[in-house]
C-alpha cells in the first residue's frame, strides 16, 4: 500500500511542471522560472501591450517593429506564434505579410515583453 502510494505521489511531482502554471519555467524567454507567459493574461509595464517590436541583435532593447497592432498583422504564421510565446522570428513585408525566414529578426509583443520585465 505504501509503496503505491509512493509511486502514485512521485508521478503527480513528475507531471506537475507541465500542467501547473506556477512550476513551469520557460527558460528562453527571459523571465524567472516558474514564470510561463499567458497571452490570455494583460501584463502591466511600459510596453504597447498589443505593440510587436524588433530587437536589434547588436544592442539588447526593443523597438517598435511595425507601424501596425497585433491584430493587423497578415502573416498567419507571426499571429499564431505571437498567441502562443508572445515571439516570432522571420520577415515581414510592408503591409505585415510573411516573408521569407532568411536572417529572421526576433520580433515580440508588447504584452510578452511586460511578462518579461515584471519577472526578472
Amino acid at each position: 500500500m505504501k509503496k503505491t502510494a509512493i509511486l502514485v505521489i512521485l508521478t503527480i511531482l513528475m507531471l506537475l511542471p507541465a500542467t501547473c502554471p506556477l512550476w513551469a519555467a520557460d527558460t528562453s524567454s527571459g523571465a524567472s522560472p516558474g514564470y510561463a507567459y499567458d497571452s490570455g493574461v494583460v501584463y502591466s509595464g511600459p510596453f504597447n501591450t498589443n505593440g510587436i517590436y524588433h530587437n536589434n541583435r547588436n544592442n539588447p532593447k526593443w523597438y517598435p517593429g511595425l507601424n501596425q497592432e497585433l491584430d493587423a498583422v497578415i502573416c498567419r504564421a507571426a499571429r499564431e506564434s505571437f498567441s502562443r510565446t508572445g515571439r516570432w522570428s522571420g520577415n515581414f513585408d510592408s503591409d505585415s505579410s510573411c516573408l521569407n525566414t532568411s536572417e529572421p529578426i526576433e520580433y515580440a509583443v508588447g504584452n510578452w515583453l511586460n511578462f518579461v520585465t515584471a519577472n526578472k
